[in-house]
């Protein structure tokens, strides 16, 4: 009986592993952030799988694309005029990824003080395709519970772009609901 109960216990997690290889069960991106990285596109020459080291450290934001979308007839689409590069802006976003699992992003625009959201991201891939999520520090120790903006990912040397990710992973309030927004970044390594 105890050789029994041991297989079982051991037997469950390893298939419950093997399930998940093909239908994860990780935060998953919104339909919006689906839609959209159809027509994302990537960094030329970038990687198709991305080593979590060589995402580690600070980088200084070239384009901050938010914009607005709502879904109209099943598929979604951008509010026209609602597109904001806070770059362009005179803004500046600084992300800064450790490597110990942590990262801080920082927000600054013109005439304001900086504002920052800390946490700690993780990178995987989801459905092959590399991505980053980040758990802002609210939701700790409990991340099981709250939304978290996942990001695909792409690098190309010293350039960085992500994409998809919600709202809730800028410390600015565009005034839009996290389902119904879409972020771009672009950066380039300090």
């Amino acid at each position: 009986m105890r050789k029994s109960a041991f297989a079982v216990l051991v037997a469950l997690p390893v298939i419950a592993a093997a399930a998940c290889q093909n239908g994860p069960t990780g935060p998953k991106l919104s339909s919006a952030a689906a839609a959209k990285s159809a027509t994302a596109g990537s960094v030329p020459g970038s990687t198709t799988t991305v080593a979590p080291d060589g995402l580690v450290g600070t980088w200084l934001a070239t384009k901050a694309v938010a914009c607005r979308s709502i879904n109209k007839d099943g598929k979604f689409v951008e509010v026209p005029g609602s597109r904001r590069d806070l770059v362009a802006e005179g803004g500046a976003v600084t992300l800064v990824l450790e490597t110990n699992g942590a990262y801080t992003v920082s927000v600054t625009m013109p005439g304001q003080d900086p504002s920052l959201s800390p946490g700690t991201w993780h990178y995987h891939e989801f459905w092959g395709k590399p991505q980053i999520d980040f758990y802002p520090s609210s939701l700790e120790p409990d991340y099981e519970y709250g939304e978290v903006p996942g990001f695909l990912v792409a690098l190309s040397g010293d350039i960085l772009k992500l994409w998809d990710g919600g709202l809730g992973f800028l410390p600015l309030d565009f005034g839009w609901a996290p389902h119904e927004t879409c972020l771009v970044f672009e950066f380039i390594r300090k």
